[in-house]
């Protein structure tokens, strides 16, 4: 039985990993949510802001998300949306410029 427990909670593991982004792209922003929070808002096609409170809905075959962030210099938890065709490009590239 606890081997089965294990490969479940591996195989969650991987698909979040695999499906919700790089860990070391998470690890980075954790570390820079102002900076990340910054590029967010330049680019908007790429990305969406949802302050935490607003009741906002966008197409899940074009966003993947929420994923949860504080914003130390807007003091806000913001919920992020990435395109889906676009944002692991974008993770690579918001990576480079950290």
């Amino acid at each position: 039985m606890n081997v089965v427990i294990t490969v479940v909670i591996l195989v969650v593991i991987g698909y979040f990993l695999i499906n919700k982004g790089k860990l070391s792209f998470w690890k980075k922003v954790g570390k820079n949510p102002d900076a990340a929070y910054d590029y967010w808002v330049k680019h908007p096609d790429v990305s969406k802001i949802i302050y935490k409170g607003d009741d906002t809905t966008l197409d899940s075959r074009e966003w993947t998300g929420p994923f949860r962030l504080y914003v130390p210099s807007i003091d806000k938890v913001i919920m992020i949306y990435g395109k889906i065709e676009l944002y692991e490009k974008e993770q690579t590239r918001l990576l480079n410029d950290f």
